[in-house]
């Protein structure tokens, strides 16, 4: 089955065609050789019935005259009557031979094929011999009462009959089958070529050659199908423009959506740079200024009371001075423009393991030589990653652990951050997303945006996630 699968229109339909035409002159033969076997058959009984009718009318008034010689000579003149004649044997009504046609003496077993003498009718039985099938027809002469004629006829002349009309009758069917064969071959070769000029041209057109049509040469059944696969053709011609049409489109709206989202990005950084500034140098000098001066208030003042109440004041604003620090150092850490992109995350990941109790380890292959060819926009990238990640963490993993490693492979710096917390679940991503908490979206954005790939992997517990970024030392541009 799997090679007819295997095999052309063309070759199946000529197979299928051929295979009927075969059976058909098979089965159609098979019923000849019936039927002229049955009627040869039916004419052979009949003849010779016949003969043995014959015999026994001429043999009649012999045995009443009992009369011997013209017997024999009946009995022999019916043998060579015909050559299927292969002897000829006339008995009393007891079954005691009269005449009889072998010169020889009579076979044995012979006078024990249709050995009953109390019929009034013929009957005839096959005798399988050396020469092939006899039939042995018994005649009775006046209703038995005075005898019986018996004829043995050979079925080989007959059978040889048979057999030159069905090698005729088959050469005829053979010949029949071979033209029908060739006709249907034709007629498949003319159905299946358009058919596999059409499958080529669907070929072109799958290549990307639109413009290939079928050639409409008829108006049946393929010319139909050739006319609605060109108009499919065209079709898709329409189809894949308003398709190339969208495609711009969407990929206009896209490279406008990355131009706003990095131009969302630097704005986002040069106000926290802003921010950083003026809580460092304004709002941290005030401070300052404010903690002096409560120091110089309650030196000034000699009440204990109220030197206590300034100071516990002092210490509030020094605690508040602190916060300011370290809000304006995680805005925009100096240590990432000082001492690099290393320094800063190590610097970050020892900070955020006090705040968070949460054991962190950093570790990297980035030498201060990498560090130097490393670009500024895939650096702030990395850092603010981490940054978001370890946030994260702390927000909602429940973790113990977790760890930073960042790898330089030359071509590209990868960051893989991992915790062992309760992982991630599909349905906190989907609710995260329609409540537009796009804290991982946005990771993921700021590495496309500059040609890196985001990958996460969160399994029953901990959740690892890998950022690799080519460093080519100029971020993409638009």
């Amino acid at each position: 089955m799997k090679r007819f699968a295997g095999l052309s229109l063309y070759q199946k339909i000529s197979s299928v065609n051929i295979s009927a035409l075969i059976l058909l002159g098979a089965l159609l033969g098979l019923l000849v050789w019936n039927a002229l076997d049955t009627a040869m058959s039916q004419q052979f009984e009949k003849r010779g019935v016949e003969l043995s009718t014959r015999l026994a009318s001429l043999c009649s008034e012999h045995i009443l005259f009992n009369d011997p010689f013209a017997l024999h000579e009946v009995a022999n003149e019916v043998k060579n009557s015909s050559a299927d004649i292969r002897y000829v044997l006339v008995t009393d009504h007891k079954g005691k031979i009269l005449a009889h046609t072998f010169a020889e003496g009579i076979p044995q077993g012979l006078l024990d094929v249709n050995a009953r003498f109390d019929s009034a009718s013929t009957s005839i039985e096959p005798i399988d011999s050396d020469e092939g099938m006899l039939l042995d027809i018994k005649v009775p002469i006046e209703n038995g009462k005075i005898g019986y004629a018996r004829v043995g006829i050979s079925e080989k002349t007959i059978r040889s009959l048979i057999q030159q009309k069905m090698e005729s009758i088959l050469l005829i069917t053979l010949l029949v089958s071979l033209a029908a064969a060739l006709l249907t071959a034709r007629l498949t070769a003319t159905i299946t070529k358009p058919i596999k000029h059409l499958a080529g041209i669907a070929g072109e057109i799958a290549d990307g050659h639109l413009e290939s049509r079928v050639e409409v040469k008829s108006d049946d059944e393929i010319g139909q199908l050739s006319q609605a696969f060109n108009h499919m053709a065209e079709s898709l011609t329409v189809i894949n423009q308003e398709r190339d049409a969208l495609l711009t489109a969407l990929q206009e709206k896209e490279r406008m959506r990355d131009i706003l989202f990095s131009k969302l990005i630097t704005a986002q950084e040069d106000e926290r740079k802003r921010i950083s500034r003026e809580l460092h140098d304004e709002t941290g000098q005030v401070l300052t200024s404010l903690i002096v001066s409560m120091r110089l208030l309650a030196d000034d003042t000699t009440n204990e009371d109220t030197q206590r109440t300034i100071k516990a004041i002092r210490d509030v604003i020094a605690s508040v001075l602190d916060d300011v620090r370290n809000l304006a150092v995680e805005l925009r850490p100096p240590v990432l423009d000082e001492l690099g992109l290393a320094a800063a995350m190590a610097k970050y990941v020892q900070t955020y393991q006090q705040r968070y109790g949460i054991d962190t380890t950093f570790s990297t292959n980035l030498s201060e030589n990498d560090e130097e060819s490393l670009d500024s926009q895939v650096a702030l990238a990395l850092y603010r990653i981490m940054q978001e990640c370890l946030t994260n963490i702390a927000k909602h993993a429940e973790a113990k652990h977790a760890t930073v490693h960042m790898d330089d492979r030359g071509s590209s710096v990868t960051l893989v951050i991992a915790d062992d917390g309760k992982g991630i679940q599909k349905e906190a991503l989907r609710r995260a997303k329609e409540e537009n908490r796009i804290g991982m979206y946005g990771m993921q954005e700021r590495a496309e945006l500059i040609g890196g790939t985001f990958s996460m992997i969160s399994a029953g517990s901990g959740t690892t996630i890998t950022i690799t970024i080519p460093n080519q030392g100029q971020p993409r541009r638009y």
